[in-house]
């Protein structure tokens, strides 16, 4: 747009909401959340969304909850007190997906779960209770996918699996417990390609490996990348989407060139070294 937001402190403010337009000695105070030196803001998680920007902000009134503005003071406003009184909902992830965005808070009934929003107060509500009562579901890892969200979440039953939500209490499902029973995947962050999402998770067989949905179970499957399981390990921060190039970018250990950086189409065929960087 025509400026930027801020996270600046001063003396008379503590660390607050600033706004800059793009010319010369226009910053101005946005909203100071916590009069006097007391700070409301605490390395937020901007998102654009709608021509707006989400944000977490703490008020002595609410705690820490979320906020959208428009970079006006009029158009700052509180999206609600999700966890009543003066604790924090501590909101985080803020996901645009189309006309709404998916983001995490916690309250004190529902722990840790997914919510989303209209930018409106009316329209800021929990989507599903994933991890019943007061357990937490620490929803993770987002991914826009097919009009809905990608991301990972923990019950009791599955352990850390793939979820899809629509923005709907039904339409929040398990897609796939990979690794059966209470036992984790540790998904990565998904990447699209086309139809399908790329993620590294832990399968059946205990190893860490590169797999892609459609958003079904059925659909969700691993990549065979050619080596054998002894020879393979890959962590999820090293799986990289490069779309101009249209492959699949990661780290592979194996025995004859260490940990080095692999190269395959997006699914998993024509694996290879892309070169040994470290010899040996």
């Amino acid at each position: 747009g025509s400026g930027v937001l801020i996270e600046a402190g001063d003396t008379a403010h503590g660390t607050e909401l600033w706004y800059g337009a793009r010319t010369e000695n226009s910053a101005h105070l946005l909203k100071d959340f916590v009069p006097g030196q007391g700070s409301g803001l605490s390395s937020p998680q901007f998102a654009a969304f709608k021509g707006r920007v989400l944000f977490a902000a703490k008020t002595p009134e609410q705690g820490c909850e979320p906020w959208i503005t428009d970079g006006t003071v009029e158009g700052t406003q509180s999206l609600g007190d999700l966890n009543s009184g003066v604790a924090d909902s501590r909101p985080l992830r803020f996901t645009a997906c189309g006309d709404r965005a998916f983001f995490v808070a916690e309250t004190a009934d529902d722990g840790n779960e997914l919510w989303i929003t209209d930018g409106t107060l009316s329209g800021t509500h929990l989507v599903k209770d994933i991890n019943p009562d007061t357990a937490s579901s620490t929803p993770y890892a987002f991914c826009p996918f097919k009009g809905g969200l990608l991301f990972s979440a923990l019950d009791a039953d599955h352990g850390e699996e793939l979820w899809f939500s629509d923005g709907t209490r039904e339409g929040t499902r398990l897609v796939s417990d990979i690794s059966p029973g209470p036992a984790n995947s540790d998904m990565g962050t998904p990447i699209v390609r086309g139809e399908r999402a790329y993620f590294t998770a832990t399968g059946p067989d205990g190893r860490h490996g590169i797999w892609s949905t459609d958003g079904t179970a059925a659909g969700t499957t691993e990549e065979k990348i050619g080596l054998a399981a002894t020879d393979t390990k890959l962590t999820e921060r090293n799986v990289e989407w490069l779309s101009a190039l249209g492959k699949l970018f990661f780290t592979r250990t194996t025995a004859v060139e260490g940990e080095e950086l692999w190269v395959s189409e997006t699914d998993g065929s024509n694996a290879h070294i892309v070169r040994d960087i470290h010899i040996g």
